[in-house]
């Protein structure tokens, strides 16, 4: 099923999602949901919250890697990395961030286990912007002040321009 992409201004944007305690069937379902909204949108990652549901879990796709993640933590990460971000809830906007360009994140699987992924590269900026997602934050909110305003009143008059 493919479900709207909330955008910016949206509420489930800027809260932390809750933290899934058990396996289920409706977690495979939302699951399949992300990744078949994700394909739909031609983008690189999404989390449930981009959905308007909040539950910690987000889908990866960066080349031909699959990958979901289900109550994400960063456990190491090393490096740095500048690279061009946008995100699928706030159309029209890409801006340079700081990430770690090395990370590790330890995950529950839909299986119930644990399981531990080594990110490097676009994957790794992929996920550190959807577990930003998951704890209500967008990735504006790692820019300097004036450039966040900058990008907001561009995106405003973008959304104006849409609404013509």
């Amino acid at each position: 099923m493919i479900n709207n992409i909330v955008t910016l201004g949206h509420p489930a944007l800027r809260q932390e999602a809750a933290r899934i305690e058990a396996p289920s069937p409706e977690l495979t379902d939302l699951t399949t949901n992300l990744f078949d909204t994700l394909a739909s949108a031609a983008g690189y990652g999404l989390s449930a919250n981009q959905i308007g549901v909040l539950r910690r879990v987000a889908v990866l796709v960066v080349e031909q890697t699959r990958v979901v993640l289900i109550n994400p933590e960063i456990t190491a990460a090393t490096g740095h990395s500048h690279g061009l971000e946008g995100c699928l809830s706030i159309p029209g906007i890409w801006a340079r961030v700081h990430r770690h360009a090395e990370i590790t994140v330890t995950t529950d699987t839909l299986e119930g286990g644990r399981d531990t992924h080594r990110f490097s590269g676009q994957l790794a900026i992929v996920a550190q912007h959807e577990i930003d997602h998951l704890l209500g934050m967008l990735f504006l909110a790692r820019l300097p002040l004036m450039e966040r305003d900058f990008l907001l009143a561009k995106y405003r008059k973008l959304q104006k321009r849409v609404q013509r």
